[in-house]
């Protein structure tokens, strides 16, 4: 699967042009990756506090027996 981007006339670019497109839309190459960075760490973070919150832990009563 090529990637994909439309021109503001209508036509249909792919690949590398495509991809270069979309890096001038998104204002230039650091902050293309700056944004897509932060898009990352946030999933990262989602999915981390997401599996925390799967976990159980439980107290258990009463005393160890040492001996």
């Amino acid at each position: 699967m090529s990637l994909s981007s439309k021109m503001p006339d209508g036509r249909i670019i792919y690949g590398a042009a495509a991809q270069q497109h979309i890096i001038k839309e998104d204002g230039g190459w650091d902050e293309h990756h700056r944004k897509f960075a932060e898009r990352v760490a946030d999933i990262a973070v989602r999915e981390y506090n997401k599996d925390l919150s799967k976990q159980n832990f439980t107290v258990v009563k009463g005393k160890k027996k040492i001996g």
